[in-house]
């Protein structure tokens, strides 16, 4: 058996492309014509013996880690046709969608997985999750906001930034949008968007549908403690026909912390995963606020050129890497991409045995360059 995995770039290989994506995920073949990927999109291919078998998309986005910015591939509808699963098909694709990712320089990639289970054997580990909070109409936390709050239309949706930039600046694994990401993100009917606060300091985007249902909130943020108690007083007038609310919050919940109670649900909501790709991209792009200097190494199957030893020094918002050692500590690949992005922590991990230390003073110096941080990704793809 023959595989070759390549990007898509004829017409023959792109109608390919829709057709395993299509048989996979919607159980039929294409329909109408094909636009062809969007920009910042690149589709990829797997033949088995010339035959098409395997798919999938690699979008180009730029990951907030703090004041840093990671540029990232973003992996999405990987699908393999039923007469080629269990073959090793699906796995020699991802492999080489991550090797091409790492030679382009890539510092990071995400995926939504079907089962963790089988992404965690190409290095991706998961990192970051969104609450999903429903909560009844007469459990809202009472709250009168004094903040003005407007409907925006979605022409206007992309002044939300003012603060989804903030939110996802103060975290890590959030998407950093452009004019086009706000559009994509409204889908292909908008919900009603609102701003609240003049300027701004919170939104939300919502959804109603019939009397005494659920007010869907598909996106909400904030810049300020104030602004995530607007929305409460929002929520409230948004449900005063309906029965419930559901909302989305990331890991470090305000909500949970301060306003639970008796009736008002929280579930974990699209987890997602994230690899470290290009190792030295990765941390040069950090912006650290302290100074140090440590060596660790790396077990990473897919990608060996990140194995290390490395011998990374941070001060004045900079970090430099270079081929060095004996290593303070040895970790794998996806221990380490938890570390890099902020959670779990590094010395979390440690303690929990996945991390072989051979100096303790380089890894508290490790830690103050991966600070622990909650992880959110607030995208679909």
């Amino acid at each position: 058996m023959t595989i070759d995995v390549r990007p898509v770039s004829s017409p023959e290989d792109h109608a390919a492309f829709r057709e395993v994506v299509n048989w996979t995920y919607r159980n039929s073949a294409p329909e109408g014509p094909d636009d062809g990927p969007d920009p910042g999109e690149t589709r990829f291919l797997g033949r088995v013996d010339g035959r098409p078998a395997t798919a999938c998309q690699v979008f180009d986005y730029t990951v907030a880690r703090g004041p840093a910015d990671l540029p990232c591939g973003a992996v999405a509808a990987v699908a393999t046709l039923a007469p080629y699963r269990r073959s090793g098909v699906g796995g020699k694709l991802m492999r080489e969608v991550v090797r091409w990712m790492c030679s382009r320089g890539t510092a990071l990639s995400a995926l939504y997985p079907y089962r963790e289970t089988y992404y965690r054997k190409f290095g991706y580990a998961s990192c970051g999750w969104r609450w999903e909070v429903t909560c009844p109409t007469a459990r809202i936390p009472e709250v009168r906001s004094e903040l003005p709050v407007r409907q925006v239309s979605p022409d206007e949706v992309s002044v939300f930034s003012e603060v989804y930039d903030p939110f996802v600046r103060r975290r890590s694994g959030g998407f950093l949008r452009g004019a086009a990401d706000w559009t994509d993100r409204l889908g292909i009917k908008a919900p009603t968007l609102y701003a609240i606060g003049d300027p701004m300091e919170a939104y939300a985007m919502a959804t109603l549908k019939e009397f005494w249902g659920t007010v869907q909130v598909g996106e909400c943020a904030w810049s300020t403690p104030r602004g995530h108690l607007a929305l409460f007083d929002l929520f409230a007038r948004l449900a005063s026909n309906q029965a419930q609310v559901k909302w989305h919050e990331p890991p470090d919940s305000p909500t949970l912390a301060h306003h639970s109670d008796q009736g008002i649900d929280a579930e974990l909501d699209r987890p997602s995963m994230f690899r470290v790709v290009d190792l030295v991209a990765a941390l040069k792009a950090l912006r650290p606020e302290t100074e140090g200097a440590f060596s660790f190494a790396v077990r990473d199957e897919v990608l060996p050129g990140n194995d290390g030893p490395w011998q990374v020094s941070f001060r004045d918002g900079e970090v430099s890497v270079e081929p060095g050692g004996p290593p303070d500590f040895t970790l794998d690949v996806r221990p380490l991409s938890q570390a890099v992005l902020g959670s779990p922590g590094l010395l979390e991990l440690a303690g929990q045995g996945l991390v072989e230390v051979a100096r303790p003073a380089g890894l508290l110096a490790a830690a103050q360059l991966w600070t622990p941080v909650p992880v959110v990704c607030m995208d679909f793809f």
